[in-house]
């Protein structure tokens, strides 16, 4: 019968993972919450662009330039015009997405379908240190 005091190694051997695994536990979760800062970063400033030029306008939709920008959202088009004529085109006209900056046109007006478009909108980004960082580390100007 084995005498409790012969498995010192065996308990050294188990204490040694216990803490290898408690230490990588905590490295995960430290890891875990600095991503959740760089990558959930809403944006908290906001900023009016006015006339912004999208070409050819169709119901697959065009990107405004700014939703490149660090948290990007709640893009919000407060007038869109026609390029060419200057015509003020209402919200029925027209669709969009406020998080990922896109104006799509109503494609059962044909008129305005396909159309040189000047927006002037609103959108929210981020200016935060983990959006200036990140945008530092992937070379984001």
């Amino acid at each position: 019968m084995r005498n409790l005091l012969d498995c010192k190694g065996d308990a050294n051997l188990v204490l040694t993972g216990v803490m290898t695994l408690m230490i990588a536990g905590f490295l995960f979760v430290v890891g875990m919450i600095m991503l959740d800062d760089i990558f959930y970063t809403q944006g908290d400033d906001t900023v009016s662009v006015v006339n912004e030029t999208l070409l050819s306008v169709a119901e697959a939709g065009e990107r405004v330039a700014t939703a490149g920008s660090c948290a990007f959202n709640s893009f919000k088009p407060l007038v869109v015009t026609n390029a060419t004529t200057g015509e003020v085109w209402g919200a029925t006209n027209y669709t969009y997405d406020g998080l990922q900056g896109i104006l799509y046109s109503i494609a059962t007006n044909t008129t305005i379908n396909n159309s040189d478009m000047n927006v002037s909108y609103t959108y929210n980004f981020g200016n935060s240190s983990a959006c200036v960082s990140t945008n530092k580390t992937i070379g984001v100007h």
